[in-house]
């Protein structure tokens, strides 16, 4: 399941970068790739932790 996510966020993310490139400027897309990959690794450990119950909350 994690890994269909992944290919469809990444084909998402290459299409907005591509639009944002054309908008903004290669380094601005750069940084937009970055923080949404970074957002998506956060979520997808967050995710899995939460599946293994290691918070102390569960």
């Amino acid at each position: 399941m994690f890994g269909l996510i992944w290919v469809v966020a990444i084909i998402a993310i290459g299409a907005l970068a591509n639009h944002y490139e054309k908008e903004r400027g290669r380094i601005e897309a750069f940084m937009f790739i970055t923080v949404v990959i970074l957002t998506l690794i956060f979520f997808t450990v967050l995710a899995i932790a939460s599946k293994l119950e290691v918070f102390w909350w569960q």
